[in-house]
């Protein structure tokens, strides 16, 4: 039987669930960006190879736009969410949610609802 539930509580889910998101959006943006990178820098190589070789070119954008990616990676993976930026959006979903229930008021199976979710994503991602 669900019991009542604290203000508190509501707001701590919805901020790992904002958390959640945001590390999937930021590695979908991720995902996308390395993509184009393999893709454009994989044309460039058969430019240069069908171009008659010589000094290899194409090396140059690929380095330097790598050290980008790099930087890209370490951002998602290892300083993820920890910017200002990343806190005022996460903020910023947070009190969307929270508006949000407080104009339709949830219900306690709507709240079990969102507690077995909770449970459910405690892994990771």
């Amino acid at each position: 039987m669900p019991t009542e539930v604290s203000q508190e509580e509501i707001y701590h889910l919805i901020e790992k669930r904002a958390k959640r998101l945001r590390k999937r959006l930021e590695r979908g943006i991720f995902y996308i960006h390395f993509a184009i990178y393999s893709v454009v820098n994989i044309a460039l190589a058969i430019t240069w190879r069908f171009t008659g070789g010589g000094f290899p070119w194409f090396a140059v954008p690929l380095g330097i736009w790598g050290i980008f990616i790099l930087l890209h990676f370490l951002m998602v993976s290892v300083f993820a969410g920890r910017g200002p930026r990343a806190q005022d959006w996460v903020r910023a979903v947070i009190e969307k949610d929270v508006e949000r229930l407080k104009e339709v008021g949830m219900t306690a199976e709507e709240m079990e609802h969102l507690r077995e979710m909770d449970t459910l994503h405690k892994g990771g991602n």
